[in-house]
């Protein structure tokens, strides 16, 4: 029986120092992977704590190798009886049920020695048979009190095994765990490195694009000061051309056969062709390149007229009745700088027509007696003057 005892204490002792070398062994690899810092979480609870050994909160061991060391303790205290008091209960155990079984067999045997004596029948071969008997009970008490150790010690192992095997389970999802999160923080500070970098050089481009604006900026200034000149030249473009077509003007002459201060007609000789010639009296001097001349709705053409200051003269290819059936107009933009010095009046006399009182040629026929005046000066002078 106390052989028994012994070597239920040796396993709880072996069992006790399997487990607890295993979980010093994770706590150290453990503590060696994860430093202490000033500010940890509790293991038990999560409660922040600052420079302490245990959490104010559960009171909990804040170091990663207490708390496994207690968490292992604990389920090992859960799982197996104090190997002290498995000996003195499989002792007591023992003791009580032999000792129980020793008084039986005490009264029994007291009972029928008193009965033999009283009887008078005492034998040597009953008494050997009753000492037999009494032996063979105990040792069928003591073989049912090993059995009943036996299956003790199994159930003991059993549950050493299951506490040591949740005990390794717990430690290997723990350092499972902690690897995940050590893989996460660098996956973290990984990206966020990616980004900063990116950040970093999102704003050294625009750095480098800032002067490019500023450029930008000056030519987009350049360009709108360059746009309001054109459109004050536009404007001042308009007016000018506004003040040009206002001052449009027409002249109407009506040709008939009574004299006129505005206009005359020379009409072609007897037997020198068909061209009349035809003066005419403007307001104003026009503006060189304005000047047109229209008969009716037909606008003659440039080489059939010209002008002198004011005075215009016009060469019509057919009979002066003609130029009386409709009116004659002439339409020029006056040019302001050449106003001085104008014909004032147109006369006839002697069969030749007078600018003021400047003679004019006969352009249409042979002239001798012409000599050249102020508005038509003579043909060596004009080359001269040229």
């Amino acid at each position: 029986m106390f052989a028994l005892v012994a070597q239920n204490r040796a396993f709880c002792e072996s069992g006790a120092k399997s487990i607890c070398a295993v979980g010093l062994r994770y706590v150290k690899s453990v503590s060696k992977a994860q430093p202490m810092t000033n500010k940890r979480s509790c293991y038990q609870c999560g409660h922040e704590n600052h420079d302490q050994s245990f959490c104010g909160n559960c009171g909990s061991p804040l170091g990663l190798n207490e708390y496994i060391a207690a968490k292992v303790k604990a389920t090992v205290s859960e799982s197996v009886r104090d190997r002290d008091i498995l000996e003195i209960d499989s002792s007591v155990k023992v003791f009580t049920r032999a000792w129980s079984w020793f008084k039986i067999m005490f009264s029994f045997l007291a009972s029928f020695v008193l009965i033999v004596g009283a009887l008078g029948i005492w034998k040597e071969s009953d008494f050997r048979a009753s000492v037999e008997a009494a032996k063979q009970s105990v040792t069928s008490t003591a073989m049912q009190s090993k059995e009943d150790i036996s299956r003790t010690l199994a159930a003991g192992k059993a549950s050493i095994k299951a506490a040591s095997d949740a005990a390794t389970q717990q430690s290997t999802a723990m350092q499972q765990a902690t690897v995940r999160s050590e893989t996460e923080i660098s996956k973290e500070t990984h990206s966020f490195q990616r980004d900063l970098t990116d950040s970093r050089h999102q704003l050294d481009a625009a750095t480098e694009l800032q002067p490019k604006i500023q450029s930008l900026q000056e030519q987009l200034k350049q360009a709108s000061a360059e746009i309001q000149t054109q459109q004050k030249l536009l404007t001042s473009s308009e007016d000018f051309a506004k003040a040009i077509f206002s001052t449009h003007t027409t002249d109407y002459f009506q040709i008939t056969n009574a004299p006129s201060s505005r206009y005359g007609v020379l009409p072609p000789p007897p037997h020198g062709g068909n061209r009349t010639v035809v003066y005419l009296l403007l307001h104003a001097v026009p503006l060189t390149g304005t000047l047109q001349v229209q008969f009716h709705i037909y606008t003659q053409p440039p080489n059939s007229y010209a002008n002198i200051k004011n005075l215009v003269v016009f060469f019509w290819g057919d009979s002066p009745s003609a130029l009386s059936s409709q009116q004659l107009t002439v339409s020029y933009f006056p040019d302001d700088s050449q106003q001085k010095d104008t014909v004032k009046t147109l006369s006839e006399h002697d069969g030749r027509f007078f600018a003021d009182d400047q003679p004019l040629p006969k352009l249409n026929q042979h002239d001798p007696d012409f000599k050249g005046d102020k508005w038509f000066p003579p043909p060596k002078q004009a080359a001269g003057k040229q």
